[in-house]
């Protein structure tokens, strides 16, 4: 069994609540425990940016259950590829929200300043996942 890693971009389909957002998070976390999953997810303004790693097929499935879920459009691989090791050992799924990301980091990494995760390439996308687990509190 492999150890990857995979990165995607997508959009909500609708407006969430903040509701919305910790409900969708309570899923990515038990998703992950359950199949060995962990990673980060990053949110702002309807758009997701996440990080998956663990076994192969366990990843592949998470993401195509992203795919095919009726919440989101625009999804867009990142990144996929082999991992000697995980990034995130502690985490199921760690979160970042809205004002977490400074406009220094977005144009660290981005196009622009806004969070436009759709529009980095991979190794920009890893790169600001990095830098935003410094961010989150533990």
């Amino acid at each position: 069994m492999y150890l990857v890693r995979l990165v995607h971009a997508c959009h909500a389909t609708r407006e969430l609540s903040e509701a919305d957002h910790l409900a969708y998070l309570e899923q990515r976390r038990r998703l992950c425990q359950e199949n060995h999953l962990t990673g980060l997810l990053i949110t702002q303004s309807g758009k997701y940016l996440e990080l998956l790693e663990g076994p192969r097929m366990a990843v592949n499935q998470a993401y195509n259950g992203v795919v095919r879920a009726s919440g989101f459009c625009n999804v867009t691989l990142l990144h996929f590829g082999d991992a000697h090791e995980r990034l995130y050992t502690d985490w199921s799924a760690g979160y970042l929200d809205d004002d977490a990301l400074t406009v220094p980091v977005l144009l660290r990494f981005g196009v622009n300043d806004s969070f436009q995760p759709e529009r980095m390439s991979g190794e920009a996308a890893l790169g600001l996942l990095r830098e935003a687990a410094l961010l989150i509190e533990v």
